[in-house]
């Protein structure tokens, strides 16, 4: 007889998870509605054992569970109901969610089984408008502000229509499109406008409808099929500037009285015999300068004179002379020389204005708002200018003259002191450039060779009164010109201790070598060329040119400046401001610069060096 064996009460059971399982994998909702779902449960292990049923995961506030406890005996089956529900609120979004429910045992909370189904909940759509103002008064024109608030569970583009059916006003939504998530909201701006009315007796009442319609979900990117609209409305009173309260006789008055007026106007302006009062002759331009800016040009400098509209400059005696600018170097030698001293009673009347001006020739009209003018293709010698201000053909007396010493750019001794002219570019008060008249056994001391001027010159408009200059230094002589021959270090005379001849530098020699400590920039005005102040540092590569009109075309040129002198003018580069397209050019374009440099800064335009404060304006 076998002896059963006796379990310890004590002794705690095997622990035996439930076996769970959701009979559906997958289930598609849309908000508002419910769908059901089976979940079994199986006790597994050797005792009764009672399950309380949970819903897990984000989707667990709107997932029911009927029954929600299971008491089960060992091996038997139960099953709950398990109810999705999700709500019609923007804080459930569509999409797919993990829905999860775990059986828990009571007893032991470590003996739990869990199963788990995806739930897709569809995309539902609904929103609101509203207005902020549903009526306001306007002249011209105002700015009416709509909401528009997104409460279905989509990220939603909305698109926004404005019309007026009366066609009395125009109507245009700032934002024609506006894409809100679920639950968001935003005001959006409609202009309204309406033509001026001058006068009126009343204020006009017009009303204006803004459609609102959901076209997009951009979460899935399918188009809203059939979309449900709303209407904002609101109606605006359009106000005369002046409201006049007039009965019939009182229109007809004002009419009358307008008419006179009209009538009045006609006979004053075109069936007066009287002649209009002609305006006097306008000031004499005071402080006229003349200065030599170089071989063969004069800079002429005056100051406005009121109410002119353009100016005529002219030339005293040989300065205007065709013939003398033919003549060979040595006749303007002898006329310089033969030239007798001006009496005192002619030097008081060139310092005077004057009626007549004697041996003048006419070199230019510039227009009124010009205050510089450059002479080119002057004669050698003593050059004397005058100018005169004109009021349509009505011109002023003609300006005390300026004189102006022009040397010879071939070493001919112009103004008879016995020592050849040359050019003085640097203002050090000698010639620092080799004189091609001098003999043919002169030593002079070797000039070092000028730098090279910048290259990759640029202008760029930065906005539609400012451009940026760009431009690199030299690292190697520009095309057309050489670096410093090695025969001027190198040559024989040099080392036997003798000075090098002129012949070893040229004007189309320059030094990339060289130390650059400083930049010019000159802008073209009209039929000359002008400094732009302030200029920049040696190690600046960019400038701001500002106070300029858009929609303009501005031509510029460059030059450095190192401890042995100035290099030669790059050819003029030009640029245009932003705007509309230029209608008019300020700055043509110049033909290639010369080696030779046109002074005479004019502080219109002022650059300021990119990355660097504004320089106050003088």
């Amino acid at each position: 007889m076998t002896t059963p064996t006796l379990m310890d009460p004590s002794a705690e059971p095997p622990l035996m998870r439930p076996l769970v399982n959701i009979r559906e994998d997958h289930a598609r909702v849309s908000p508002g509605d419910a769908f059901r779902a089976n979940f079994a449960v199986r006790n597994a292990g050797t005792i009764v054992e009672t399950y309380d049923l949970i819903a897990l995961g984000p989707a667990s506030p709107w997932v029911e569970i009927d029954p929600p406890t299971l008491s089960l005996f060992p091996g038997e089956e139960g099953t709950s109901i398990v109810t999705l529900r999700p709500p019609l609120s923007p804080s459930v979004v569509s999409g797919e969610y993990a829905v999860g429910v775990q059986a828990m045992s009571q007893v032991r909370r470590a003996n739990a089984s869990s199963d788990e189904m995806i739930v897709s909940v569809a995309p539902y759509y609904r929103f609101s408008t509203a207005i902020g103002r549903n009526s306001f008064a306007i002249r011209t024109k105002a700015k009416l502000l709509v909401q528009v608030s997104n409460e279905g569970n989509s990220t939603v583009t909305y698109q926004i229509e404005a019309d007026d059916p009366e066609g009395y006003l125009t109507v245009k939504p700032e934002e024609p499109t506006i894409t809100l998530a679920p639950g968001e909201s935003r005001w959006s701006g409609v202009l309204v406008k309406a033509a001026p009315r001058v006068i009126g007796t009343s204020f006009d009442t017009r009303a204006f409808i803004a459609t609102i319609t959901p076209t997009l979900n951009v979460d899935s990117g399918m188009p809203i099929v059939d979309p449900e609209t709303q209407d904002a409305r609101g109606s605006v009173l359009h106000k005369p500037f002046i409201r006049v309260r007039l009965g019939f006789f009182g229109k007809l008055v004002l009419l009358i009285g307008l008419l006179a007026l009209l009538a009045v106007f006609i006979v004053s302006r075109f069936l007066a015999s009287k002649p209009p009062a002609t305006a006097g002759a306008p000031p004499v331009p005071n402080n006229l300068q003349a200065t030599t800016a170089g071989p063969g040009q004069v800079v002429l400098t005056w100051e406005q004179s009121p109410g002119a509209t353009n100016y005529t400059v002219y030339s005293v005696g040989s300065a205007g002379d065709p013939a003398a600018k033919s003549s060979s170097a040595t006749s303007v030698v002898l006329r310089a020389s033969a030239t007798p001293r001006p009496s005192t009673e002619g030097s008081e009347r060139s310092t005077r204005s004057s009626p007549i001006c004697e041996g003048c020739t006419e070199v230019a009209t510039v227009d009124g708002g010009t205050t510089r003018y450059v002479v080119e293709a002057v004669v050698p010698g003593e050059a004397c200018y005058r100018v005169a201000a004109k009021v349509e053909t009505t011109q002023s007396l003609f300006s005390p003259q300026a004189c102006t010493f022009v040397p010879d750019p071939n070493g001919v001794d112009v103004n008879g002191d016995g020592t050849s002219d040359g050019i003085d570019t640097n203002g050090d008060g000698s010639p620092d450039s080799p004189l091609a008249g001098a003999g043919a056994g002169a030593s002079q001391e070797p000039t070092p060779p000028a730098p090279c001027p910048p290259v990759d010159t640029q202008a760029q408009p930065l906005s539609t009164t400012s451009m940026a200059i760009l431009w690199a230094a030299a690292t190697a002589p520009p095309r057309g010109m050489s670096a410093p021959p090695l025969a001027v270090e190198a040559s024989p005379s040099t080392r036997a201790g003798l000075k090098p001849t002129v012949d070893a530098v040229t004007s189309k020699v320059c030094d990339p070598a060289a130390t650059i400590t400083g930049w010019t920039i000159q802008r073209k005005i009209f039929t000359g060329w002008s400094d732009v102040a302030v200029s920049p540092k040696a190690a600046d590569t960019a400038a701001e040119v500002r106070d300029l009109s858009p929609g303009t075309k501005y031509c510029f040129r460059m030059k450095s400046t190192s401890a042995q002198g100035e290099s030669v003018y790059t050819r003029s580069f030009c640029g245009a401001t932003a705007g509309s397209t230029p209608e008019q050019t300020l700055s043509p374009s110049p033909s290639p610069s010369s080696s030779a440099p046109t002074p005479g800064p004019s502080p219109s335009d002022t650059p300021t060096p990119l990355g660097q404060a504004t320089p106050p304006a003088s």
